[in-house]
């Protein structure tokens, strides 16, 4: 997130900061191609590849804007979706998503990659 400004970051912070809680409850967890196991999403972080903006996300008016994806080593896409009864919490993120572009220029695909990039960082920081 550091490549966003300064105002942005501080909005996108709380929802990174629940977003890396959200992703922490999701484990423990096996990939379902190769069995691959996750004790922790750290573990996880560690051991796969995020991809980038998805068909999923990035979408203007698109709720499903956090939907995580990372590909294991064996190539099977693993996701984190949010967690269930976060609805508000995503239509508050979609609005800064949204606001935020119109007002940087930085469409919401740019900045939720920033997110993401931020929470696997800060994983692997624990």
């Amino acid at each position: 997130m550091r490549d966003l400004p300064a105002q942005l970051q501080a909005a996108l912070r709380g929802f990174a900061d629940d977003l890396l809680d959200d992703c922490r409850t999701c484990f423990p967890r096996r990939c379902s191609g190769c069995g691959t196991p996750w004790p922790s999403f750290e573990d996880y972080v560690r051991r796969t590849v995020l991809i980038g903006a998805t068909a999923f996300e990035g979408r203007d008016g698109d709720p499903g804007l956090i939907l995580t994806m990372a590909n294991c080593p064996c190539g099977s896409t693993v996701t984190l979706p949010f967690q269930p009864g976060a609805r508000e919490r995503q239509l508050q993120l979609e609005h800064v998503l949204v606001s935020a572009a119109r007002t940087t220029g930085i469409p919401p695909s740019s900045q939720i990659l920033a997110v993401k990039a931020w929470i696997r960082e800060e994983a692997l920081m624990t």
